[in-house]
């Protein structure tokens, strides 16, 4: 026979009230549930907390952690130490703070340095002479500079001539700016003067430049950083990667955008020209409305575009994309896997191709009315031309390629179209 219902419900009754007494029990075990303020003499006493969330005695202060001292207005920082601003700085004329001795840490802490200086003069921030291992960061420099006219028009207005700069020509180590917005001065955001060898003195890094007469940023080491509306060079470093650079078609001299030995990563466009790697640019785009749009020694994965003149030059050119209205598409000594148009909708003067080479190697030139397609002075390797009505392929050697369209091949060997 089975348990009935009703006894079944009384069992389970009994069983959890047992659980119950047995739970109370065990916790009443453990010890009262108000231990005593102090832990004893092995470890000292500990203070009680209040619930106010004050430090309590035996803790220390942020001072006492990391003292730091507090700027609140203009003048020199002549101690080794960590400084911060307390409050927004605005000077007349001369320079927002002088940075005077090594090993110095400056935290703007979102607060501005700014100037109406009449005319622009002066620097936000000036690291003097021999001083070294210099950190300034989280903030912002601002004078009253603007730009005006369109098509060749100039800088003016009051402010700081320089955002943040060393004394002249200086060999620094361990300089760093980071996080910090620039706007309004007549003549450099940021001023860093290097050579090759001092490869990582100067570091420049996630900062901001809006409208500077002369460059944006110069440097060693520059990444993560935009630039916009500056007249002579955006950026202009040894290393420059993920930046963004704008320039103006200032009336008093030619600009670029970018210029560097290595520029990685990076977008660059200018009334002239757009990006000069001397040695390496990669994942690169280079938009120069008056000049080249690409310029390097060694070029890949990029793409440049320029309205009068070459889209990419340069010496070896991988994997890139270069197209130009009233200019060849691609110029370069040796072309692979690349891709050069030149667009013009009407004739004129000048030489223009799609791609205009000495060796191309799976390439694709075209052209509208310019002279041709692709034209390779020695080798051209598994490509295709188009230039319908004119020349699509111009090479002495041509091995493997092909006409797209209706063009003609210009060649002294017969057997063009065989390897």
């Amino acid at each position: 026979m089975g348990i009935p219902k009703t006894g079944r419900a009384r069992l389970a009754t009994a069983l959890s009230y047992l659980m119950w007494v047995m739970m109370i029990s065990a916790a009443s075990s453990q010890g009262p549930l108000n231990p005593p303020t102090t832990s004893g003499p092995a470890v000292g006493p500990s203070p009680p907390l209040n619930g106010s969330g004050d430090p309590q005695a035996g803790m220390k202060t942020l001072g006492q952690i990391g003292p730091r001292v507090p700027i609140s207005e203009s003048g020199a920082i002549s101690d080794p130490g960590s400084y911060y601003l307390a409050n927004n700085i605005a000077v007349t004329s001369g320079n927002g703070i002088v940075i005077q001795a090594r090993n110095v840490s400056l935290d703007l802490n979102g607060f501005t340095i700014s100037s109406t200086a009449n005319p622009a003069g002066g620097t936000g921030i000036l690291i003097d002479s021999g001083s070294d291992q210099v950190s300034i960061q989280n903030g912002f420099v601002r004078g009253e500079v603007t730009y005006s006219g369109g098509v060749s028009g100039s800088f003016s207005g009051s402010g700081f001539a320089n955002g943040i700069a060393t004394a002249g020509i200086a060999n620094l180590q361990g300089i760093r700016v980071s996080d910090v917005t620039i706007s309004g001065v007549s003549g450099i955001g940021i001023n860093f003067q290097t050579s090759e060898l001092a490869e990582t003195t100067y570091i420049v890094e996630g900062c901001i430049v809006r409208t500077a007469g002369g460059t944006g940023i110069r440097g060693a080491v520059v990444r993560d950083c935009i630039v916009r509306e500056c007249g002579t060079l955006g950026v202009n470093a040894i290393n420059v990667s993920h930046c963004s650079a704008h320039t103006t078609d200032s009336s008093t001299s030619t600009s670029t955008a970018i210029t560097g030995l290595l520029v990685f990563n990076s977008l660059a466009t200018s009334p002239d020209q757009g990006i000069q790697s001397f040695r390496k640019a990669t994942n690169c785009r280079g938009i120069g409305t008056g000049q080249i749009g690409i310029n390097g020694s060694v070029l890949l994965n990029c793409d440049g575009q320029s309205n009068s003149s070459i889209a990419i030059g340069g010496g070896l050119v991988t994997n890139c994309r270069g197209t130009s209205n009233f200019g060849s598409g691609i110029s370069a000594f040796n072309v692979t896997n690349s891709y050069g148009e030149n667009q013009a909708e009407f004739i004129f003067g000048g030489t223009t191709w799609g791609i205009d080479t000495d060796t191309a190697l799976n390439c694709y030139g075209r052209s509208t009315l310019g002279d041709g397609g692709l034209r390779a002075s020695a080798t051209a390797s598994f490509s295709t031309g188009r230039r319908n009505g004119g020349t699509a392929i111009s090479a002495d050697n041509p091995m493997a390629c092909t006409v797209d369209g209706t063009g003609t091949v210009i060649s002294p060997i017969a057997t063009w179209g065989t390897p």
